[in-house]
């Protein structure tokens, strides 16, 4: 009996000594087991230090342990320990129970490649089909897990993706308790730094029953460099850089994640990106955002604060897009039609929207914009400064949302203004004030439109300025605005357009409907530089602007314009000490001429006007005076009124015209020039009278229209040498062919060659004569001396010499040589047959005739032939040679013993001059002036 009870106290002593062999073995065994047969459990080649297990407290313990990628030499996971204490007699009541879960050491190293991870074969082996059979009255899963604890953790995230690795290291939690049917809310608390800079701290509660939560993240001083290469998957930059801060509260529900509720702040300082080009497009020393509640389920974004200090942007604008859209790679919004939003998608999209944003505080302090418009050749470049804004209660249904708004223009003028804005409608009204806008930096924008070297000029204005934001283009606007010191110099650097100042007060401006009111217009010493060729002028080619090529195009516009709906008004127009200087090369000579002190005054200038009067005063030339009134409708410019004085006007400014258009220098005179005008639907009456005092001119070989101008002033100067003239201007400019140029040449042209085709028209009157007397001088063919009525025109043809002074008198003799020698040849048989009958052989011509024939003793003879048999045709040339040098020699005799100084020319005309066939003997007169030298050799004859 005592033997039986020994084999059996041995059997059991082998038998616990086996059983705790296997036990005392059995970690070794399953680690042995679990490596080997690693890619059969794990999926992957796993490593494992070493594996402890306490029976009595039912501890797992495993150190350095390593699970490897799948090509089993690198590491996937690692970790130094891992404890995990459990209650294995609470399995058989269906639950899992864990008192300790505690992991340190433990380094992941997860890959991304396109949209492959590292771990896709693991999730793969591990997954399991889920059985889509419910189970009636299946009980929930159970399960307690108490001090849950992650220490010293790295988790190592490499995206191949964009080349970067993203590293998490010292990640430290603890869980005090997680249970499947605990009432509070667990609690963890994590705590991890980031590899470069910065840390994140977390503490979260949640229940697993219900599943609500609450979570307050912290983060300090985060690097977003490292972010760079995930920001430049969206954007085309080159750095991204800044440091955040946050302290978010996020409270929600696991199972609805969407619908939690996040608050808190946030800040980030020295915000910097730089894009492709190495520019700083985007940066703030800080941005501060309080979040005061974010429910991104009903769209509803309520900030109590965003302060932005010493913002900074760079905006570069080019003809098809701009460099945000660039960096960020936005397409162009297409349902920008006609240049505006559809404002009918616009507020489709407002009305159908449940958004709700809340921003209490907007600040903005000494923030930068810098701008570039690449539109065209010469990029303009802008700066706006010391940006400030402030705004409170910006919510969406806004209705009395106030802005203001300061900043500096491009560091020289300044910009204040006042914004109101009702966001529900998008009515707003602002109020706008600039002082000292330099005009300068605007000048590389002009360039593009204007061949300018300078623009130059100060701004100020206060705009107010209500409209809509749906629709901007219907905004109204008015207020002052006045520019000083204003130039522009063309490509040669001449100023041709200045002011020492422009004033506006806009009474009203209605881009949308064509309205342009302006309660003044005053400008102050204006200039303006006009220079004119034979194609075109300077503000043709320094604005670009293409010739007008017909006059039925010019009628064409005029019809265009008057047919159009624009409203514009002007209440008060006035020009002070205005000058232009005008100049051209029409005569390929260059012309120039000054005006100045110009004065302009005008009232009501309205585009509903009937009636628009216009005053100006200028001087002309530095000498000339002109003084106009002008009376006009202008939406037809066939009814106007025009009275207008010119006086002391010097004619030799207007030299250059005058020789190249009518051959003659104008030397000097004094112009006087009074008129009245009138059109009246387009008949034109205009009264001209014009005085023209001491002129002298001289003749010039050439002239496109060479008008005899030295001698129509000649004939048309009065005894004191004035010319004096009433000059009636008539026209109809409804016909195409008329213009006021034109008419006003015609109506000067005719009088010139009227007053010169007849002169003796003009000179006749200075001897009391009548004009046909004085034409020429009729004689008989055997003429030898004047007659005394002849010797009586010779009178008053000396006086008329001697009253216009200059004046040069040519008598031509024009004879049918002919026909004096048939009247010599019977007037010499007249004498013989009045010697023989005492009869007048003009009297008796019957008797005549017999005589004659009985001389020649032929009575069938040709009285002619018979008359040159008795006197032969030689002797008939001699007798004419004898008495015409006698009527020219007792002609001239009685001119110079009449007076002495006279310059009374006779001459014969030549024997083939056509004018002499038929001719009776006469002397023709016609009517000159004498040369220079001869009225000095005159003048000189009469001093001694």
């Amino acid at each position: 009996m005592i033997k039986i009870k020994k084999t059996t106290g041995y059997i059991f002593l082998l038998l616990f000594g086996v059983i705790f062999l296997m036990l005392f073995f059995l970690p070794n065994f399953i680690k042995d087991y679990a490596i080997d047969n690693s890619k059969e459990l794990f999926g992957r080649k796993v490593a494992i230090g070493n594996l402890k297990y306490n029976y009595f407290s039912s501890t797992l313990q495993v150190y350095d342990f390593k699970l490897f990628e799948q090509n089993e030499q690198d590491k996937f996971t690692t970790f130094d320990t891992l404890i995990l204490n459990l209650e294995p007699i609470k399995l058989l009541v269906d639950k899992v129970e864990i008192e300790q879960l505690y992991i340190k050491g433990l380094n992941v190293k997860a890959v991304m490649k396109d949209s492959i991870f590292n771990f896709d074969d693991l999730i793969a082996f591990h997954s399991k089909p889920v059985d889509s059979v419910i189970k009636e009255n299946e009980e929930p899963f159970k399960y307690s897990i108490s001090d849950i604890e992650l220490k010293g953790a790295n988790l190592y995230f490499d995206d191949k993706n964009v080349g970067k690795e993203t590293d998490i290291e010292d990640l430290s939690f603890f869980i005090p308790h997680v249970g499947w049917d605990q009432e509070e809310k667990s609690n963890a608390n994590i705590k991890f730094n980031f590899k470069e800079r910065g840390y994140l701290e977390s503490s979260l509660n949640v229940n697993p029953v219900n599943g609500e939560f609450d979570a307050l993240i912290t983060l300090r001083e985060l690097n977003l460099t490292p972010f760079y290469e995930y920001v430049a998957e969206y954007a085309e930059i080159n750095d991204f850089t800044g440091l955040l801060n946050t302290q978010i509260k996020i409270v929600g529900n696991t199972n609805e994640i969407i619908k939690s509720i996040i608050s808190g702040h946030l800040d980030v300082n020295d915000f910097s990106i730089i894009d492709k080009n190495d520019k700083e497009f985007l940066k703030a020393a800080r941005i501060d955002l309080n979040l005061q509640n974010i429910d991104f389920a009903n769209s509803s974004y309520t900030l109590d604060s965003l302060r932005l200090s010493k913002p900074y942007s760079y905006f570069e604008m080019d003809s098809l897009s701009n460099n945000i859209f660039k960096i960020f790679k936005i397409e162009p919004s297409s349902e920008i039609v006609n240049d505006e939003i559809s404002v009918e998608k616009e507020a489709g999209a407002t009305t159908n929207s449940n958004l709700y944003y809340a921003i209490n505080h907007f600040i903005v302090k000494d923030g930068v914009l810098e701008y570039r418009d690449n539109t065209y050749v010469a990029p303009f470049d802008y700066r706006l400064g010391e940006i400030n804004m402030n705004s409170d209660s910006i919510y969406s249904g806004a209705k009395n949302l106030a802005i203001s708004l300061s900043m500096a223009l491009n560091n020289e003028g300044t910009l204040n203004a006042g914004i109101g804005l009702n966001s529900v409608n998008g009515e707003f009204n602002a109020d706008l004030t600039v002082g000292d806008l330099q005009l300068k930096p605007f000048f590389k924008y002009i360039s593009n439109y204007a061949e300018i070297n300078t623009l130059d000029g100060r701004l100020n204005s206060k705009i107010a300025i209500t409209g809509n934001t749906n629709s901007p283009t219907n905004s109204i606007l008015s207020g002052h605005v006045d520019l000083n010191d204003f130039f522009i110099t063309d490509g040669r650097d001449k100023e041709f357009l200045k002011a020492n100042r422009i004033d506006w007060n806009l009474k009203k401006i209605d881009y949308s409907n064509n309205s342009y009111l302006l309660d003044s217009l005053k400008l102050t010493r204006p200039y303006m530089y006009f220079d004119m060729d034979s194609i075109t002028n300077n503000f043709f080619r320094i604005f670009k602007i293409m010739p007008r090529d017909s006059e039925a195009k010019k009628k064409n516009e005029i019809a265009q314009t008057s047919d159009s709906n624009i409203t514009y008004a002007i209440n008060h127009l006035i020009i002070n000490d205005g000058t232009l200087d005008y100049s051209d090369n029409l005569t390929g000579e260059r012309f120039d001429y000054h005006l100045s002190e110009i004065k302009m005054n005008s009232e009501d200038i309205l585009s509903n006007s009937k009636w628009i009067s216009v005053k100006s005063d200028m001087l002309l030339n530095n000498r000339g005076t002109l003084n106009a009134k002008l009376g006009l409708n202008p939406s037809d410019y066939t009814n106007l009124d025009l009275d207008m004085t010119i006086e002391n006007f010097l004619l030799s400014d207007i030299n250059i015209y005058s020789k190249y258009y009518i051959g003659h220098n104008i030397l000097e005179g004094d112009f006087y020039y009074y008129s009245q005008s009138k059109i009246t639907n387009g008949a034109i009456e205009s009264e001209n009278q014009l005085l023209v005092k001491n002129v002298s001119v001289s003749n010039e070989d050439k002239g496109i229209y060479a008008l005899p101008l030295k001698f129509a002033l000649f004939l048309l100067k009065d005894k004191s040498g004035d010319v004096n003239l009433e000059i009636p201007v008539r026209g109809d400019l409804n016909d195409p062919k008329v213009s006021v140029g034109k008419i006003v040449w015609t109506t000067f042209k005719n009088l010139i060659v009227k007053t010169v085709a007849s002169p003796i028209n003009f000179l006749a009157g200075l001897v009391d004569g009548d004009a046909k007397e004085f034409e020429e001088l009729d004689f008989s063919y055997t003429d030898t001396i004047p007659s005394e009525k002849q010797f009586r025109k010779l009178d008053k043809l000396l006086e008329m010499e001697t009253k216009k002074q200059g004046l040069k008198i040519e008598m031509t003799q024009y004879i049918d040589v002919n026909l004096q020698k048939d009247a010599i040849v019977f007037s010499e048989l007249g004498k013989q047959y009045f010697k023989d009958t005492k009869k007048d052989y003009l009297e008796d011509q019957e008797g005549f005739h017999n005589f004659i024939r009985t001389k020649v003793n032929n009575d069938s003879i040709p009285i002619k032939e018979a008359a040159f048999q008795l006197i032969r045709s030689k002797t008939a040339d001699s007798l004419a040679t004898s008495i015409n040098a006698a009527l020219q020699e007792n002609t001239t005799k009685y001119l110079k013993t009449s007076k002495l100084d006279t310059n009374i020319e006779l001459k014969r005309a030549a024997l083939d001059e056509p004018e002499n066939i038929g001719s009776a003997n006469k002397f023709k007169i016609k009517y000159d002036m004498l040369d220079d030298q001869s009225i000095k050799k005159d003048t000189l004859s009469n001093s001694n």
